[in-house]
């Protein structure tokens, strides 16, 4: 089924749905900080295995850099005065001198015109300078270096989105830093206090933590709330300005630059902003400039100063933002344009995206009033493994129910805080580089057989191929037959992850098949919490011995706090 691009009617749509209020102390947002899990392949147990030869490169930001006002040209600047400023960065960032071809080609972009702003993000974004950040990380929090290979793959990972504070938490949370920490709950959040925070908990802080520990959330989301508070990433800021700048941060860098962070931006950009600003330049080449500070953004107010527990995805922290206007449009979207970003729809009718670097966020798909009478999807990914469709903030679910409805197909796909629901299938994987990252996945729809039609098979996660698939912090809910089918009915899966998540029911709520291909190489399931809705009791992870011996398999609990263990048989 192909699908014509129609204008959105300029009418406000309604939320089929009020999320409940946060609680005192915590905002929304803040509170979503801790359900967010790391977009990557890699699994947090890998956090006590990595390593890598740093080696420059070219890369691309994930998003667009924070505008460097009045701090972004250098036209005034002599030749003498660029290459100055060029070995000024690779002495700050890399602690090397300059090398030649890096001299060149800098200081010509610099003399043609080229941003500041852009030649200091190409810096601070390639892996050499990445690599040396990552190698800090695991001494800061693991007291030790990358070893061969692990901090390769981080590298990589942070290429396709991944944050530092994301790789961190997946520090915090291996076994390796709770092993250090005293193998229990209490004294590992005494030891993020101290550690990430630089100061002791009180008694009730880590009452507090524990007993949300005790309660279902995973210690990545913990720690996750722990780095992205004011407190933590106000000392990270700060740091940086002593190190480039020579003195401490002033308040209004501080609310900018940390609400930046909360709000999306990647360190490497702020560090990118010190180093394009005026007052760098003035300090180590003596060039005048127009402005003497690193600006700040234009940001809402910071998030708490304390981290606040916070459960599962669930309405309350996926979906569209609470008091979000929607445009509404009537018709099917298909989208045909690379970069193209969606915002603040109400779409009745289906999507198809068929470009490359494709957003679609704060929007609801809930496709047209007619039920199908054929089998369909309400979002379609067509541009293959590399196509980097994002949805975020969103909520994809069939107004008209009927038992051929998917959520989305397809590959190069991914899912941050979506709720999907009154589907088949919620996510339908059939190719590579897919993330479902702190979505809510819940009330699968279900039918009977009946005359012309088998009974219906849903699953909140399907996969028949694909490679690097990741389901990381979701909630997953409400299905028949599974949370996770992997199928491998087209081909073999290769490096599925499946990491810090709530799953409950289905036949047994994961279902490992191997077919012809045999056990799926690299997959992984670790700490997650399972319910003991299944329909064959207490079956969290259905698997054949062999699939099961090739497997990551740890960590992973009952509600009720017992091992979640592998059945290969009903």
């Amino acid at each position: 089924m192909d699908f014509s691009q129609t204008t959105p009617s300029a009418r406000p749509a309604t939320i089929d749905r009020t999320p409940p209020a946060p609680p005192q102390g915590g905002t929304r947002r803040h509170r979503r900080w801790t359900s967010i899990l790391v977009a990557t392949a890699l699994t947090t147990a890998m956090a006590s295995t990595m390593a890598v030869s740093p080696a420059q490169a070219q890369v691309r930001p994930a998003w667009t850099p924070v505008t460097v006002a009045a701090a972004t040209r250098v036209p005034t600047m002599t030749a003498a005065a660029t290459a100055t400023f060029v070995t000024a960065v690779y002495r700050d960032l890399f602690e090397r001198g300059v090398d030649a071809a890096g001299l060149a080609n800098w200081t010509t972009a610099l003399s043609n015109g080229t941003p500041r702003g852009a030649v200091a993000n190409s810096i601070t974004y390639s892996d050499e300078y990445r690599g040396r950040l990552i190698e800090e990380s695991y001494q800061t929090y693991l007291g030790r270096g990358a070893d061969a290979g692990g901090l390769r793959g981080w590298v990589d990972s942070m290429r396709y989105g991944t944050t530092f504070q994301e790789m961190e938490a997946g520090f915090l949370a291996s076994d390796e830093y709770y092993s250090k920490a005293g193998g229990s709950a209490a004294e590992w959040v005494r030891r993020l206090y101290a550690h990430v925070l630089g100061r002791s908990a009180g008694d009730s802080e880590v009452r507090g933590w524990a007993s949300a520990l005790q309660g279902g959330t995973t210690r990545y989301a913990v720690a996750m709330g722990f780095l992205v508070s004011t407190e933590h990433l106000t000392a990270v800021v700060d740091g940086h300005y002593r190190h480039l700048l020579g003195r401490g941060i002033d308040a209004s860098g501080a609310a900018g630059w940390v609400s930046a962070i909360q709000n999306g931006h990647r360190v490497e950009e702020i560090i990118g902003g010190i180093v394009a600003s005026d007052e760098y330049v003035v300090r180590n080449v003596g060039a005048t400039g127009t402005q003497a500070t690193p600006p700040a953004p234009a940001v809402p107010a910071p998030a708490p100063a304390v981290p606040a527990p916070a459960g599962p995805p669930s309405e309350a922290n996926t979906g569209v933002p609470a008091g979000r206007a929607l445009t509404v449009h009537d018709g099917n979207l298909t989208i045909t344009t690379p970069g193209t970003v969606i915002d603040g729809l109400d779409i009745r009718g289906f999507v198809r995206v068929k470009a490359a670097n494709v957003v679609i966020r704060n929007s609801i798909i809930r496709g047209p009033a007619t039920p199908l009478t054929a089998p369909m999807s309400l979002v379609q990914s067509d541009a293959g493994p590399g196509t980097n469709l994002l949805i975020e903030d969103s909520e994809i679910y069939a107004q008209a129910p009927s038992r051929f409805v998917d959520g989305i197909v397809g590959m190069g796909f991914t899912l941050r805080r979506v709720d999907i629901h009154t589907v088949i299938d919620q996510v339908k994987i059939i190719g590579d580089n897919v993330t479902v990252d702190g979505a809510y996945l819940h009330g699968n729809l279900f039918y009977p057989a009946d005359g012309t039609n088998i009974e219906s098979h849903d699953d909140n996660v399907q996969v028949a191929i694909g490679s690097n698939i990741q389901v990381v912090n979701s909630t997953l809910s409400g299905s028949t037959n599974a949370a996770v089918m992997i199928t491998q009915d087209r081909g073999s899966v290769v490096g599925f992850t499946f990491r810090g998540n709530s799953a409950d029911n289905g036949a047994c709520t994961i279902n490992v098949a191997e077919k012809i291909y045999g056990p799926p190489p690299g997959l992984s399931i670790t700490n997650s919490v399972f319910g003991t809705g299944q329909v064959h009791a207490r079956c969290a992870i259905l698997m054949s011995d062999t699939t099961k011996a090739a497997a990551t398999i740890t960590g992973n609990t009952f509600t009720d706090g017992s091992v979640a263990t592998t059945s290969r048989s009903y």
